[in-house]
Parts: C-alpha cells; sequence; structure tokens
C-alpha cells in the first residue's frame, strides 16, 4: 500500500502543535491508524550520534527541515559530538534522551549492568563486510586462505573473521591480518591486503566504486556470522517505562522522513550535506540510494524500526560464545517494539 498522498496531505494541513490537537499518522500497509495528541509547546529530545554523517542518519538529519518532528511537538536536537561506545555513555548518564549505537554495543552495555533497551532499528542486517578489488577480488571466504585480511583491530571483527573462516573449512592460522583503525581501503588499493572486514558496503564499497575499484562484497551475514542490527535507536528503560507516548511521537515523525527518502532520495542530500559539509554529494547520493533497501523490515507487514527478539538472542549467544559478553541474558529483552508505527497498544 502506498501512503506517498497521505503523506503529503499530512505535512500540508497539519500546524504548529496545539493543546488537545489530535494528528492521525498513517503507520504502514495493514497498520492501524495512531491518535497522538501534541503538547502546547515543543518537547525537547537530545539525540546522541556515534557516527559522522551518514546514509543511515539521513532520517534523522530530514525530520527536522522537513518539519516532521515540529509538527509531532518535538524540538530535536542532534549531537555529533559522541562516538562508538561515548554516545551510550552520555545516555546511560543523563546528558541525552536518546542514543543511535550498535545492537553489539548495547547488548555489552547491558551485560555491564546498563539499564539501556533498543527502541527501533535505524536499518536491519550489519553493515560490514568482507571487501575487495581487482585484480584479485575475493569471490568466496574459502578464498582467503594464505592471504592477508585487513581489519579494524578490534575484538568484535577479529571474532567475525574467525567465524566466517570457521564456517568456510579455512584454517584460521593459514589468514595473516593486519590491523588498520582507519582507511580500509588503504590497504586494498596498495595491495599490502587481498580483503578487509570491518568496511560497510553501503559507504566503503561504494566510494571504492566511484573511484573506479569496483569492489567484490561478501556480507558478514552471509558468511557463518548471526545477522543484527548494526544501527539502533537506544533509551534509558525507565524512559521506556514512562515515555512511551513521547517515543512513539518521535518514531512515528521519524518515519515520515524515513517515507520521504524512500519516495525522494534526492532530497534528503541536502540535508545530509548540510549536516556534513565535507560529503561529497555524488557519494552521498549513491550511498543514501544503496542504503535504501536496509530501511525495509525484513518481513513484510512490519514497520520502519521492528527487531527481531529472536535474531538479537541468537546474536547475543554468539557474543557470548565468543567471549564478547561474559553474563548470559535474556536478549530479547533488550528490545521494545511497542513504540513503533502500529505496534504496542
Amino acid at each position: 500500500m502506498d501512503h506517498g498522498g497521505d503523506l503529503v496531505k499530512l505535512r500540508r494541513s497539519a500546524g504548529r502543535a496545539a493543546v488537545g490537537l489530535a494528528v492521525v499518522v498513517l503507520a504502514g500497509c495493514g497498520e492501524k491508524p495512531e491518535l497522538l495528541t501534541l503538547p502546547t509547546s515543543p518537547t525537547r529530545l537530545a539525540v546522541a550520534l556515534d557516527t559522522p554523517p551518514g546514509a543511515v542518519l539521513a532520517p534523522l538529519y530530514a525530520a527536522g527541515p522537513l518539519g516532521d518532528f515540529s509538527r509531532a511537538g518535538l524540538s530535536v536536537t542532534l549531537d555529533q559530538s559522541a562516538d562508538g561506545s561515548r554516545s551510550l555513555a552520555a545516555l546511560a548518564s543523563g546528558a541525552v534522551d536518546i542514543a543511535v549505537t550498535s545492537e553489539p554495543d548495547l547488548l555489552v552495555a547491558r551485560a555491564h549492568g546498563e539499564q539501556l533497551i533498543a527502541i527501533a532499528a535505524l536499518e536491519h542486517g550489519p553493515l560490514q563486510s568482507l571487501i575487495s578489488i581487482p585484480p584479485h577480488p575475493i569471490a568466496t571466504v574459502a578464498e582467503l586462505a594464505g592471504k592477508t585480511v585487513a581489519t579494524s583491530g578490534t575484538q568484535l571483527a577479529s571474532d567475525e573473521l574467525d567465524t566466517m573462516l570457521r564456517t568456510a573449512g579455512v584454517p584460521a592460522g593459514s589468514v595473516k591480518t593486519i590491523h588498520v583503525p582507519v582507511d580500509l581501503s588503504a590497504p586494498l588499493k596498495s595491495r599490502t591486503a587481498a580483503a578487509s572486514l570491518g568496511g560497510q558496503w553501503n559507504s566503503d564499497a561504494v566510494e571504492l566504486r566511484l573511484q573506479h575499484h569496483p569492489p567484490t562484497v561478501i556480507r558478514i551475514e552471509d558468511a557463518g556470522v548471526p545477522t543484527f542490527d548494526q544501527y539502533v535507536l537506544a533509551v534509558r528503560l525507565t524512559e521506556a517505562r514512562n515515555h512511551g507516548e513521547l517515543l512513539r511521537t518521535f518514531l512515528q515523525a521519524l518515519t515520515l522522513a524515513v517515507h520521504a527518502e524512500q519516495a525522494a532520495p534526492a532530497n534528503a542530500v541536502a540535508d545530509l550535506l548540510a549536516a556534513g559539509p565535507g560529503l561529497n554529494r555524488s557519494f552521498a547520493l549513491a550511498s543514501l540510494e544503496a542504503t535504501l533497501p536496509a530501511l525495509a523490515p525484513t518481513r513484510s507487514g512490519d514497520p520502519f524500526g521492528y527487531e527481531s527478539p529472536v535474531a538479537w538472542r541468537t546474536f547475543d549467544a554468539w557474543m557470548l560464545a565468543n567471549g564478547l559478553v561474559t553474563v548470559r541474558s535474556d536478549a530479547a529483552l533488550a528490545v521494545d517494539n511497542e513504540f513503533l508505527p502500529g505496534q504496542g497498544e
């Protein structure tokens, strides 16, 4: 079902939030409309980002200029000062209301006792991948035997590579690794590594293609690593319990921005370039277009942002088996889909 016309009508007709003003938001195919009562003055929300401006964050950057947040009665600020686990530290301390993080980082934080929970996935599946380029592209993991692989040097990347090699029947000792914290494409172009692991198929691989180094990409979930959500929105458990309507409103507004990006990715590029002036326009557009399929839920009928509790439990078991977490927990409790459009009460 296409709600494009309905979204346009909603944007044109919705005014500033007022006391008692109710707005009906269409959530998606097969989902019931939700009635949201907006506050008199904008509610401030601070969102910590764990990565520089890029395609996955495009809906967050677009929702402001499009007016989706303001029409929902929200004043949203995006904090780009945090990165990696520091976005979770900012969230846990109360410095921000929402944090962009990864499923692995959130599971580690919860294993250390942090009362945090994921309320939506910004995309579905890992973006990390095994990337190689001509003249000797790597088409299968089995071809890594006797080769050198560049990785980011994290324990997660090491365990991902070990799992991929084990699945392909390649002795780990037959593969040499070098650690490259930044610019994993450099050892590919200098031919000091046959492949890299840790670069993302929607950005690093896109950039290589634009630089005339056509990449061969093997997604880690296709090579034995359990699937996980690379980027999620996390909140404190107390906020999820006590401010569900606010979180629901935020995710409704973000969903409108996602629909707009899916309908016209070129329009989202301007907002992305404004957030990251150093971005190249051609790269930003190509990366956005590559990312669009990952925005769609893995199951028909699920809303944008839906997280599979079963997949989270499976990935957490893999992390436990590899020592990335040391506490057995029910990872299904780390996600809450009830604030997504059409979910919950």
